[in-house]
């Protein structure tokens, strides 16, 4: 593979990139300091910006800065394009497309594309469900409306990644709030169940809130809600794990039938087993459309 427009190699390209734009020993200190491979991508974007201006980052790098889930694995290097029709940067991803580098954004010093345009850059790299689960919390996050989207994909024909998306549009949703519920939902679809309503809100017999539930099924004979548990929100606040008993408790008492689950059970499939000892009843007429690339 050929980086840049000086057609380097990824031996060289790695190479000028590392001592060209960071001294060594900086980049050692980084790498002691941070774990995890997107806070990586997010440190080399700062050094970068620091000594070269005018770089205007996207794709992966969107998503780093802004923190945007992504399912694939973050490479360490940035994508980014120069706001000059003639720049001299050594990293200079884009230099044959049309997008504009003015329709940025910025975000703690960093400029970005704006998110629809980052979409569409990481439409060409990711697995679909990393596209999806990008698209579903850019929507919730109200950064664009699935209105904009599509307009902007209906436009741009011709354009890498456009058809992905098209497809996926019709997956994406502002009520997938979190990567783990756009995980199970992409797992409840492909096995072909009945799709539940999602962000649900439910009231007692005396019309107070009790609880917004992420999945709702309303059977002839029962109403089933699923609730997905991240680790995240328990290492956070330590008594939202009494909290969620203490609401599921009160969701039974009021004759709802509750599942729990996480990332392990729908990784596994012991989350779509669970489904089908409730009674989950399979759609009709499946084809599993789910795009595969």
């Amino acid at each position: 593979m050929i980086y840049s427009k000086n057609h380097l190699n990824e031996t060289e390209y790695k190479q000028i990139t590392t001592n060209y734009y960071i001294p060594m020993e900086e980049w050692c200190v980084i790498n002691r300091k941070v774990t995890r491979n997107e806070e990586i991508h997010l440190a080399l974007c700062n050094c970068i910006n620091a000594r070269r201006k005018g770089l205007v980052f996207t794709g992966q790098s969107f998503c780093a800065i802004h923190g945007v889930p992504r399912l694939n694995p973050y490479e360490t290097r940035p994508h980014c394009l120069t706001d000059k029709k003639k720049g001299t940067d050594l990293i200079h991803w884009h230099r044959n497309e049309k997008d504009s580098a003015t329709k940025t954004t910025t975000m703690n010093g960093l400029t970005t594309v704006n998110p629809i345009q980052a979409i569409f850059d990481i439409a060409k790299m990711d697995s679909p469900d990393s596209i999806l689960t990008s698209m579903n919390h850019c929507l919730s996050k109200r950064m664009f409306t699935d209105a904009q989207l599509h307009d902007v994909i209906e436009n741009q024909p011709g354009r890498k990644g456009r058809n992905l998306l098209k497809r996926l549009l019709r997956h994406a949703t502002k009520k997938c709030e979190s990567p783990l519920e756009t995980l199970g939902y992409i797992a409840i679809y492909k096995a072909g169940f009945v799709m539940p309503e999602q962000q649900i809100r439910i009231f007692d017999r005396y019309r107070y809130p009790v609880a917004r539930v992420d999945m709702y099924w309303k059977l002839p004979n029962k109403e089933i809600i699923l609730e997905l548990d991240g680790d995240e929100k328990y290492l956070v606040d330590p008594k939202s794990f009494r909290k969620e008993k203490h609401r599921e408790y009160e969701l039974r008492e009021l004759g709802y039938e509750v599942i729990r689950s996480d990332y392990e059970e729908i990784k596994n499939g012991k989350l779509l087993q669970k489904l089908i000892t409730c009674g989950i009843p399979l759609r009709r007429h499946f084809k599993g459309t789910f795009p595969t690339k």
